[in-house]
């Protein structure tokens, strides 16, 4: 056999185990794949100063934290919150969901509706046998520490504080 023959041959040895590595073969392995990247997302998204997005957020963070200083609030004993807040707030929750999605989209290619789901039904699921207890300990984690992130977004109050 040929030096190039047997170059070919490895090669499509190789693309067979790269395959398997590049994604998941079973929608459970999907589903845990998808849980487990968007938790670390959203660790990076607000943790991590290295990536762009934590940059991005960071940029706006800095930009609207005058508005939320008690010295800039009028009355300090009745702290209430002004339409400028509530529009930054709404700017947040935009920019927040564009760069979820667009991870979604281009790192997992999954919607955030197909997202949704799956955190939907890692936590409505029960339990099952032995074999995935842990795998499915750690899927209702990552749904949990997400729909966290999430409800803190969603929450002025929380995302105000």
């Amino acid at each position: 056999m040929s030096f190039s023959a047997l170059l070919a041959r490895a090669t499509d040895d190789v693309k067979v185990d790269l395959h398997f590595l590049a994604g998941p073969k079973t929608t459970l392995d999907k589903d845990h794949f998808i849980l487990k990247e968007v938790a670390e997302f959203l660790f990076d998204l607000f943790d991590a100063n290295c990536t762009n997005d934590f940059k991005i957020i960071a940029q706006f963070e800095t930009e609207s934290v005058e508005l939320f200083i008690e010295e800039n609030v009028p009355d300090k004993f009745e702290f209430e919150f002004t339409r400028k807040m509530y529009s930054k707030w709404q700017e947040f929750k935009v920019l927040f969901e564009s760069l979820t999605a667009k991870f979604m989209a281009e790192e997992l290619n999954c919607s955030p509706d197909e997202f949704y789901n799956v955190v939907r039904s890692r936590l409505e699921m029960e339990e099952e046998d032995e074999s995935d207890k842990n795998k499915s300990d750690e899927e209702e984690e990552a749904a949990e520490e997400i729909l966290d992130v999430f409800n803190s977004v969603c929450n002025f109050q929380v995302w105000a504080s």
